[in-house]
């Protein structure tokens, strides 16, 4: 996963102005007792599904460089989902965490807790909560999951996103995956530390499916490589040559650019944002 600072800004404006009219008319969705009206409101939200995501799309491609948004892999804007980062028509809980077939993208034994049958309704419309990803992560691995550090009693309410502790990383979020995954050099991925944030993460997209580590693996294969180049470097011409290909890997065009970053960052104590600076200085 790779941390972007901020979502774009590019179309936001004439985005929310579209909405606002269905943000409005979710809010008047309620039952006799007053209560969101949670079966009206699925409905409306799934009425209006392909006149609102499409043109939300390609400002979000651009701004993750075409990458999934969990599991970093090229997307491309006819495969690739808008997806909800908090889910908007149900939450649920995971039953059983399942496995991917061998030399499949399909799923076996993967089973949920389907626990309410509302989401974050509210943010069905927000710009905040969008990012892009891959069917296999969005689909067949997240789907209405959303873990959280808190025990959920009841459906989410709004205001619930301002207090509740999220444990699924959000890639325009303020977590950096530096801290809450490590990657070894086969291109496994673990949590870092025991992060529960990490754990979460893993579990929620399936980021250690077997074809992601395959993915990763020349690429992981060639960081650990360098670390141990950066070891034994005898000159300063050497060490940054090193230093420079691990920049040019970790840069954000890059399929699997964050394992780098985790790789390079936990391995040597350097942050990346010296190392950025130093190789832009020298250019």
């Amino acid at each position: 996963m790779m941390q972007f600072a901020n979502r774009p800004e590019q179309g936001r404006q004439s985005f929310e102005e579209r909405v606002a009219k269905h943000i409005a008319a979710l809010l008047e969705l309620k039952s006799q007792d007053g209560t969101p009206d949670y079966t009206a409101i699925n409905e409306y939200i799934d009425d209006r599904r392909n006149q609102v995501w499409g043109d939300v799309k390609p400002h979000f491609m651009e701004a993750k460089q075409r990458k999934c948004g969990f599991c970093e892999v090229f997307i491309t804007e006819s495969t690739g989902d808008v997806e909800h980062y908090r889910p908007k028509n149900a939450v649920w809980s995971l039953a059983e965490r399942g496995e991917e077939l061998e030399n499949l993208v399909n799923i076996r034994g993967r089973k949920f807790n389907k626990d309410f049958g509302s989401g974050y309704w509210w943010l069905a419309y927000a710009w905040d909560n969008y990012l892009v990803s891959c069917p296999t992560c969005n689909q067949k691995w997240k789907s209405a999951l959303f873990p959280i550090a808190e025990q959920r009693t009841m459906p989410p309410e709004p205001g619930d996103e301002a207090t509740e502790t999220a444990l699924l990383m959000d890639p325009f979020g303020a977590e950096s995956p530096v801290s809450h995954l490590t990657f070894d050099d086969l291109g496994q991925i673990q949590a870092f530390q025991n992060s529960q944030i990490g754990l979460e993460t893993i579990i929620t997209c399936g980021l250690d499916r077997e074809s992601l580590r395959s993915s990763r693996y020349e690429k992981a294969v060639r960081a650990f490589a360098l670390l141990r180049n950066l070891a034994i470097a005898d000159t300063p011409e050497e060490t940054h040559q090193i230093l420079a290909d691990f920049h040019e890997m970790g840069r954000t065009k890059h399929v699997h650019s964050g394992m780098i970053r985790c790789i390079f960052v936990q391995n040597t104590g350097m942050s990346w944002d010296i190392l950025e600076t130093s190789m832009n200085r020298d250019d």
